[in-house]
């Protein structure tokens, strides 16, 4: 006997390929319950018939065989509501939160503070890559444009070249940098 795929909560809703007048597992899709669960609703309970390995969920009162539904996503809920002097928006079903707090020198504003906790929510500011800063020193110069033994500076994953001038290409590593270059580098440790 294979465990049931669903569980109580999970969010559920009709196959495609199911239509109004099938008959699945013994049970009869009527086109009232085809309509409603085109949409995604919440399994209340399970139930499982041993004699022939059947499972059932309770779905918006319905009685449905598994082998009907497929998952659907939650449908999507935020909250807004007021913590101290922060006004926070939650989406319910991925867990994220927008936070407003209040500059103690302002009066406190509760529409003010939902549309920043909302903006923020649904725009959150793009997270800045990160890149490599610090001092390398040139162990092997190839003949290409840096100097054996000498310091360069990498600052913000731009790479300076014996002219000052620093590479357009931005690295993440020092691994990044010797890919790049015929001139090998190690990082200075002071």
């Amino acid at each position: 006997m294979s465990k049931p795929k669903f569980k109580v909560g999970d969010f559920v809703k009709l196959k495609k390929n199911v239509k109004p007048g099938d008959y699945i597992d013994g049970y009869a899709i009527l086109t009232s319950m085809y309509e409603d669960l085109q949409k995604s609703r919440q399994i209340e309970a399970i139930t499982h018939f041993t004699g022939k390995g059947i499972y059932v969920a309770t779905v918006n009162d319905w009685y449905v065989p598994f082998n009907s539904l497929e998952f659907a996503t939650a449908p999507e809920k935020i909250i807004i509501y007021r913590n101290g002097a922060e006004v926070v928006a939650k989406n319910t079903a991925t867990g994220k939160t927008g936070v407003a707090k209040c500059n103690p020198a302002d009066e406190f504003d509760f529409n003010i503070g939902a549309k920043l906790a909302f903006e923020r929510l649904t725009n959150p500011e793009p997270v800045k890559p990160k890149y490599y800063s610090g001092k390398v020193v040139c162990i092997d110069d190839s003949g290409k444009g840096h100097i054996k033994g000498k310091i360069y500076r990498v600052i913000d994953g731009s790479l300076e070249f014996e002219n000052s001038f620093p590479t357009l290409t931005k690295f993440h590593s020092l691994e990044e940098i010797n890919k790049l270059f015929d001139s090998q580098f190690i990082e200075l440790v002071e």
